[in-house]
């Protein structure tokens, strides 16, 4: 039997200051979102990509699970998809071997093992669920516009002819 993982997010939030945004543009507040997984937050690989797993849901996808501050996941080391699994009452992340096996809790991933985290697919909408609700409440009240990847670059936001 394969032991499932409780999935959570954590979310942190914080204006953007003067080296952090572009120059001119008014202030934002970044929220950079991490995975949370038997209640120890996930190793900080580069960029969550929040949004990504709130499109695909518990659906079939491969997906930078990971990207850099830029959006580019290359540029931060990641040339594979990261595979999403679902089944009538699992969910699992499968990573490929290269950058993730270094950078994983070799406790949790033993060497020689699949690199997968499996979850109840019961829990793991309720934790979309709850992610999408956290972020929304932040864009709601937030006085100030929120951007979900803190860091974007100018040259990916302004579109200049």
């Amino acid at each position: 039997m394969t032991v499932r993982a409780v999935l959570s997010f954590q979310i942190d939030a914080a204006p953007f200051s003067g080296d952090n945004r572009c120059e001119g543009d008014a202030p934002q507040l970044g929220i950079e979102v991490t995975p949370v997984l038997d209640g120890i937050p996930f190793p900080n690989l580069g960029v969550f990509d929040a949004v990504d797993m709130l499109i695909y849901g518990a659906a079939d996808a491969e997906t930078d699970l990971y990207t850099c501050s830029c959006g580019v996941a290359g540029c931060a080391g990641f040339h594979e998809y990261v595979q999403l699994r679902a089944s009538a009452d699992a969910m699992a992340w499968v990573f490929p071997e290269a950058p993730y096996r270094a950078a994983l809790d070799p406790a949790r991933f033993p060497p020689g093992a699949p690199l997968q985290v499996t979850f109840d697919k019961a829990q793991y909408l309720k934790a979309l669920a709850a992610l999408e609700a956290d972020l929304g409440k932040l864009f709601k009240d937030s006085a100030i516009p929120a951007v979900v990847i803190p860091g974007w670059s100018c040259e990916q936001t302004n579109t200049k002819t």
